[in-house]
């Protein structure tokens, strides 16, 4: 780094690492890539995260919810939780419920 960094600057170390660690982060937990794969054609398997949802739907879900969790109390305050957070299901798969977008929400487990 010292052609990028001539003057050693510890901050601009740090920065840069942390660069790095966000996007590995999110590619791991998002199956986030630079430029998503178009979607395959009809029939074909669509690549799963570890969850079985497809990695397209779940960035999808994550996106439209902000990344935040969706849960509202009954005052009406949104649970601002950003860690920790997974896909459920609203109508569970158990009672027919799908992985499409309109069925997933971003919940803590406990919400």
């Amino acid at each position: 780094m010292s052609h990028a960094n001539p003057t050693r600057d510890l901050a601009t170390v740090v920065e840069r690492a942390l660069d790095v660690l966000l996007v590995q982060l999110e590619k791991t937990r998002l199956g986030a890539l630079k430029q998503p794969k178009p979607s395959r054609t009809k029939g074909a398997v669509a690549r799963k995260s570890s969850t079985g949802i497809p990695r397209a739907i779940r960035r999808e879900v994550f996106e439209r919810d902000g990344e935040q969790c969706t849960y509202v109390a009954p005052e009406g305050r949104r649970c601002t939780a950003r860690a920790f957070l997974e896909l459920d299901h609203i109508q569970p798969r158990a009672q027919g419920g799908g992985d499409e977008v309109q069925n997933l929400r971003v919940r803590l487990p406990c919400a």
